[in-house]
Order: C-alpha cells, then structure tokens, then sequence
C-alpha cells in the first residue's frame, strides 16, 4: 500500500503493449565516422568498421496501460555500439519526442535521452510517408526542422534489412545518483528490446534526409549523409524492463 503523500510516478510499470505502432527507420552512411563517438555516453563505443547510423521515427497510437488517450511520437538517430562484456546494440544520440510523459518515463526507466521537439509522421499515401521532428530548447519555439523526412516505399532497400541486426537490442545508459546527495556516482547500462508480437506491414524503400538547425545535437559534425534507404514496419511489440549489462 502507498503511503500517504507517496510521489506516483505519471505512468505505469512495464511492461507496455505499443500497438499498431509505426516505426520508420532511414540508414545513412555518414562521412565522418571518426565523430560518431561524441553522441555516446561512457560505457559504449562503436562499433569496429561501421560508419552507418539509423535516424529513427516511431509513431505510437495506443498503449493500452497508457489509456485510451495516449498517442505519442519521437525521432531520434541511433549509432552502432559495443559495451562492456562484448554487448553490440544501438545507442540513441538523442531522442526527440512530443509527450511529457514519454519523456519521464524514458528518462527515469530505461535512460532514453528524451527531449521535448514537435515530432509529426504522415502516412501521406499507400507507398509515401513523410515525418519531421522540430526542437524546442530551452522554451525557443523555432519553427526549424531538426530532421524531415520523405520516403517513397518502392522496395528498393531490401537488402538493409540484415544490417538493421547491428542496432538491436538498444544500448542505453542511465545516471546512477547517490541515494544522500542525489549526485552523480555513475553510468547504468541496459539492454532493451522490443518484443515483436504481431508485424502488419513491412516495407523498404527510398529516402531522402534534410537536417535542419539544432545546434544542440551538432549533426553537422558528422559530415555529408549517404542516404542509403528506408525500412518500415507497422506491428504490436512489447517493451520491458531492461537487462544490466557490465560497464
């Protein structure tokens, strides 16, 4: 039983149903993969020989723990990482996402770097979907795309389907803060990773890519993009708690 005045978490425990959620992934090969290592938090590095990275959106209509209110969307990129014990996965540079309490449950759960952008997808026709994710730091409500997207899902990009096995599970690192002080004592690894329940639809195609300001982010320094496709999947999966991993 909770005590009186116990703070309740705005959301509940996993594990979540994410269904008919859309997830939208875009392969680029970046040309400077030597700064790919300034997104990454201590504990993880890349992956040895991967110069790709994976700028994700994910569009999320119901979890049913949730309520029947919910809806979110986020983007983000993710890069191709190892971790302590030999651990490959993908870690998030950053997240982009347009619900508060996505963002706190992402944060304090798993350690998703979740910030607040206006992040919008649009099933535009049945072979054409488009998505944008906007920054909003520090209360500047810019109207400047971080990332758009548009993507022509023509099957051209079947062969990027192995290679999305680099980035799976995620890699994410949660602050481990002192129980007195509340100060920073370290990093936490986990593994997480969705279990796919039902797959409704699954598509490659092709891509384009435009990064806008975010100064913040400083995707500039990762050189010129090759886009090289994209891949999508509309499915039910479920997420739960993470697995530590050995910094």
């Amino acid at each position: 039983m909770e005590s009186v005045g116990a703070v309740v978490p705005p959301y509940p425990e996993p594990p979540w149903d994410y269904v008919n959620a859309s997830i939208l992934n875009i392969v680029a090969r970046v040309g400077r993969p030597e700064n790919l290592d300034r997104f990454l938090a201590p504990g993880v590095s890349v992956q040895e020989g991967q110069d790709t990275v994976v700028f994700t959106f994910l569009d999320v209509p119901n979890i049913p723990q949730m309520g029947p209110d919910y809806h979110s969307c986020e983007g983000g990129m993710i890069v191709p990482v190892t971790a302590g014990g030999g651990a490959r996965g993908g870690h998030f540079a950053f997240m982009l996402v347009d619900n508060d309490v996505a963002i706190t449950a992402g944060r304090e759960i798993w350690g998703y770097p979740k910030k607040l952008a206006d992040v919008r997808m649009r099933r535009v026709s049945d072979d054409e979907i488009t998505a944008r994710a906007t920054h909003h730091p520090f209360r500047q409500w810019n109207t400047a795309g971080a990332l758009q997207v548009r993507v022509r899902l023509d099957g051209s990009a079947d062969g990027l389907w192995d290679g999305m096995k680099s980035f799976e599970p995620r890699i994410l690192s949660r602050r481990v803060r002192s129980p007195k002080s509340g100060r920073p004592e370290g990093w936490a690894l986990l593994a997480v990773e969705g279990r796919t329940v039902r797959v409704h639809e699954r598509a490659s195609g092709s891509a384009t890519l435009d990064i806008g300001a975010s100064p913040q982010e400083g995707l500039d320094q990762l050189g010129p993009l090759d886009v090289l496709g994209a891949l999508y999947t509309r499915c039910d999966f479920v997420l739960d708690y993470g697995t530590p991993l050995r910094p």
